[in-house]
């Protein structure tokens, strides 16, 4: 018996899913009523996953077949993470394939280039998944979700390619986004991964706060790299619409606003601004903005051995 597996009670009635592994072989799980209560493993039996389709009619596996694939196909898209809140300090991240795809599947954490497992399993059409269980309290060092699948199909549904997200879950849109779980019938802060504009930002709202003081549209898809040189020259030399009309601090000051706002919006730890010397005051102004700035985790001078005070790391929360 391992996390996730799908278990009924032999000596009374309810199904749950087993979510942590006790001594003495006793295992804790999720009954369907939402209470978690431990279990010896003599008490469960592990539901088969093949075990519904014995009970489908003949009839209907015969018909299947002749079926036109796009009758077949009710939800192509519908992967979600759900927290479910457990008690006031912790949640209970479950998986959701709300499709009609089965997804060899795989989440993991990446924090400090170090990437660690969350969960990884076969999830079915129409199944759920408990992965683990985060503490609130250590919310802004979670790091960045990875999540990466297969689509596997008995039957003949249209082809999709391998689905690979990530994802950087900010406070101030995290408690918003409570709903309804799709198969849980739970309420949990709710996040479809597969859903194709962005999850935990507002694109426009976003714009709007970036650019307010600039005419100019920006193309927010666009991943800035994780060292950005605000020397004049390497702004003017890779913008071909530079506006020399513009003072030179502001135009750089510009810059950085743009591609910090960038950075946090796309999930990156970390971003390196190289601003130089000088006589110090485009330094400070960056560290004055990266000091009050509500996503900035801290920042410090980077690679000292190369630029000296000239440049500055911001480690984004």
């Amino acid at each position: 018996m391992n996390i996730g597996d799908k278990v009924r009670l032999i000596h009374s009635k309810g199904e749950g899913v087993i979510t942590k592994i006790l001594k003495n072989d006793m295992v804790e799980v999720a009954i369907e009523d939402g209470f978690n209560t431990p279990y010896h493993r003599k008490e469960l039996a592990i539901v088969s996953r093949i075990e519904e389709k014995y009970f489908v009619p003949k009839n209907e596996l015969n018909n299947s077949e002749n079926l036109p694939i796009q009758n077949q196909v009710k939800a192509q898209k519908g992967i979600f993470f759900s927290f479910v809140i457990i008690n006031q300090h912790r949640f209970q991240l479950y998986i959701i394939n709300n499709t009609d795809y089965h997804l060899p599947f795989c989440v993991s954490i990446v924090k400090d280039g170090i990437n660690e497992g969350v969960g990884a399993g076969y999830l079915e059409s129409k199944h759920f998944q408990v992965l683990k269980e985060f503490d609130t309290q250590n919310f802004e060092s979670w790091g960045t979700f990875q999540f990466d699948c297969f689509y596997y199909r008995e039957n003949r549904l249209p082809d999709v390619q391998v689905f690979s997200k990530k994802i950087k879950f900010r406070a101030n849109t995290f408690s918003d986004l409570i709903a309804d779980t799709p198969l849980l019938n739970k309420k949990g802060h709710l996040f479809q991964l597969d859903k194709e504009e962005p999850m935990t930002i507002n694109a426009a709202e976003l714009k709007n706060k970036m650019f307010e003081k600039q005419n100019e549209k920006i193309d927010i898809s666009n991943k800035p790299t994780t060292i950005i040189d605000l020397h004049i020259e390497e702004l003017e030399k890779n913008n071909l619409s530079f506006n020399h009309s513009k003072p030179i601090l502001s135009i750089q000051l510009d810059e950085f606003e743009k591609n910090l706002e960038l950075a946090i919006a796309h999930g990156m730890d970390e971003i390196t601004f190289i601003h130089g010397v000088g006589n110090g005051i485009l330094r400070d102004e960056i560290h004055r903005r990266l000091g009050r700035h509500k996503n900035v985790a801290y920042f410090k001078d980077a690679q000292k051995d190369k630029f000296g005070y000239g440049a500055t790391l911001a480690k984004i929360k």
